[in-house]
């Protein structure tokens, strides 16, 4: 993952050197250009493409927009839930790019200036694209300061008790059936009866899971909550933090869970350099009858998984790229 983000890194430094995304083969461009082999590289991979005409004009400038939208194409993120709105007075939910630049916030890899305007047709200087650099470094991890605003959001008081007789699983994220699959934890709920389900977001299949939890008996025991700025004290709440996908890059829940110290049921084995999840989470199966059995398992361990160093893999991450730097 880290070799992945320095590529990624040093792509995006070459985009910012031509100013403007691209698509090969471009009218405009010939392999004599110093830039034309990372430019085909860069749109094999999806991060960047041409204009319509075919051309790459290379001397108009790239906005913060357009950017952000390469940065987190460029380190794999574009699959990434954030459940965290964003309050910019310049832009609004229906810009093209509202739901990217959400992400590039999040993972802090745009300067948002003031912290009131993000100012997304404003050209990308040179500043920025190293502040973005350095910032990426932690983005297959949490940051120092976003692991200490998230601890300390998650002492907020919100709105629920928990029954201490069940064990507490959590759900965070969007609720989309062609990934989420959040069936699964519903009907394990149903299989078991010692567990509770807090569901935390909102999405086009609420109705249909909310539906289905009735039709499974268990309303008592599943809880939506719907979306939430600040979804980290329901995710402190958490015996287990719980996904259920059917596939999913490094999930953003994962590394909060992480910070939480929050035990971990999976059915995503993924993985970076840094990070092994067989160490840190439950991986289970997607049968739901294999699924049930083995959650029924780890319930009857009642086991931590070990936690891990973020600030120690940062330190070691920033070595790396200082090292790099030097040479």
């Amino acid at each position: 993952m880290f070799k992945k983000l320095l590529k990624g890194m040093v792509a995006l430094g070459v985009l910012l050197m031509l100013n403007n995304p691209a698509q090969a083969f471009y009218t405009d461009m010939n392999e004599s250009h110093w830039a034309y082999q990372s430019i085909k590289f860069l749109t094999e991979i999806g991060v960047v493409v041409g204009y319509p005409d075919g051309t790459y004009k290379p001397d108009i400038p790239v906005t913060r927009a357009e950017f952000a939208s390469m940065a987190i194409k460029a380190l794999g993120q574009e699959d990434a839930t954030v459940t965290q709105d964003i309050h910019f007075s310049d832009i609004e939910p229906s810009f093209w790019a509202y739901n990217i630049i959400k992400k590039a916030v999040y993972f802090d890899l745009i300067p948002d200036a003031d912290g009131q305007r993000f100012r997304p047709y404003e050209s990308v200087t040179r500043a920025e694209a190293i502040s973005i650099a350095v910032n990426a470094l932690t983005t297959s991890q949490i940051s120092e300061q976003r692991a200490k605003d998230i601890i300390s959001k998650s002492h907020e008081k919100i709105d629920f008790k928990k029954n201490k007789n069940k064990k507490l699983f959590v759900f965070v994220g969007r609720l989309d059936d062609s990934s989420k699959k959040l069936k699964r934890a519903i009907n394990l709920v149903k299989e078991i009866s010692s567990i509770e389900l807090l569901i935390v977001g909102d999405g086009p299949d609420r109705k249909m899971y909310e539906e289905f939890t009735k039709k499974c008996k268990v309303e008592n025991r599943v809880t939506f909550v719907g979306s939430k700025e600040n979804p980290y004290p329901y995710m402190n709440e958490a015996d287990y933090v719980i996904l259920t996908s059917d596939y999913e890059g490094f999930p953003v829940t994962y590394l909060e869970a992480i910070t939480l110290n929050k035990n971990i049921i999976t059915t995503i084995e993924t993985s970076d350099e840094s990070i092994d999840m067989k160490d840190i989470a439950y991986i289970i199966p997607k049968e739901e009858k294999e699924m049930v059995k083995s959650v029924k398992e780890i319930l009857k361990e009642n086991s931590k998984k070990k936690s891990i160093n973020i600030d120690k893999i940062q330190k070691n991450k920033i070595k790396i790229f200082e090292e790099l730097f030097d040479n």
